[in-house]
């Protein structure tokens, strides 16, 4: 391989690296995709029922949800029911 293929490959490589990185933090962290739609249903059945909790004391339901095992992985991140009701519970990601 001869210097300027060497350097050919290596700003074709650069570019596809850059380019990919960018791709996926413009489109890849949607979390509700994640999600498939019979959980999505359970956890924002379980959050309906606790709607002034989770407004006014978030911090203390995600303590419970942990203590109770409401949690879920989704990637590499472990989220809590209650962490995931403001992303949830838009009409958009119901369906």
């Amino acid at each position: 391989m001869t210097r300027k293929d060497f350097l050919k490959f290596l700003a074709f490589f650069s570019i596809s690296l850059v380019s990919g990185n960018f791709l996926n933090t413009y489109f890849g962290d949607d979390l509700t995709k994640e999600i498939d739609f019979k959980l999505r249903k359970k956890i924002i059945t379980f959050n309906s029922s606790r709607k002034y909790l989770l407004k006014h004391s978030l911090n203390g339901e995600i303590f419970k949800d942990h203590n109770s095992n409401k949690t879920i992985w989704i990637k590499r991140d472990l989220y809590t029911y209650a962490e995931l009701h403001n992303l949830l519970s838009k009409d958009s990601f119901i369906n």
